[in-house]
């Protein structure tokens, strides 16, 4: 499981924990209101729940099935970019495969196959802070 599938179940959990439902009982909720619009249910879940805006679309996303990653479940990389780069897409798979095999220089990395597109996620990833430097005088 990667990084950002382990943060979404940890959100889901914290919603579970924050509303006292289950994800069952969160889905026959949004279901039973009769919404269908992702706009207007992530309003609602705010509204009755009181949930903040993130927790509001993480949940309607997964409750509407309409994640990226939801989407390409089931769907290795190359399915994936058989779908994305088809039809009058197929001669940009070279300008991709192109740029992959330059990008696998910088180190490792995982790939996510997601609706329409790849992420990428270095793995141990270096931070480069440009702020100067300051002392700390320790007494």
């Amino acid at each position: 499981m990667s990084i950002l599938d382990q943060a979404a179940q940890t959100q889901l959990k914290n919603i579970q924990k924050k509303t006292g439902k289950t994800l069952a009982e969160l889905t026959a909720f949004v279901k039973n209101s009769g919404l269908t619009k992702h706009s207007e249910i992530r309003e609602m879940l705010k509204r009755e729940l009181g949930l903040g805006h993130g927790d509001a679309n993480t949940l309607t996303h997964v409750v509407l099935q309409s994640d990226s990653a939801s989407t390409a479940a089931g769907k290795n990389e190359s399915q994936v970019l058989d779908e994305i780069y088809s039809g009058k897409k197929t001669n940009l798979r070279l300008i991709h495969d192109t740029l992959m095999r330059e990008i696998i220089k910088f180190g490792p990395f995982e790939t996510l196959p997601k609706k329409g597109y790849i992420s990428l996620r270095r793995k141990n990833s270096p931070c480069l802070d440009p702020r100067p430097i300051r002392v700390l005088k320790l007494a």
